[in-house]
């Protein structure tokens, strides 16, 4: 009964953030977000934080193609020292204590 109710759940239900939310990610989405973690507290990182994990996956694949620590510093704007923490996996770009969507039990 509650996925039958559910399937009929329509934008104009929904209010304020959750409307919002709806209304980006399309309500099909936002119908399986309710049904798989309805009463959970998510984390949405930003964007910086989720691009910081790209930028440094891309400059570990520049390295990998025989660019130089300098070379990809110039590339990317950041210093050698940024550059040599994040290649040999001193920087992962999380925040300390950040849990991974694979640590969360359900």
């Amino acid at each position: 009964m509650k996925d039958e109710l559910l399937s009929e759940l329509m934008i104009e239900d929904l209010n304020g953030d959750q409307a919002q939310l709806a209304a980006i990610i399309g309500i099909d989405a936002y119908r399986s977000v309710v049904a798989n973690y309805a009463g959970t507290v998510i984390y949405i990182p930003t964007q910086s934080t989720l691009l910081a994990c790209c930028r440094d996956r891309m400059i570990k694949d520049d390295y990998e193609r025989g660019l130089s620590y300098r070379d990809i510093a110039v590339k990317w704007g950041l210093t050698t020292v940024w550059i040599r923490k994040i290649i040999h996996g001193e920087e992962s770009g999380t925040w300390p204590g950040q849990l991974s969507m694979d640590q969360i039990e359900n």
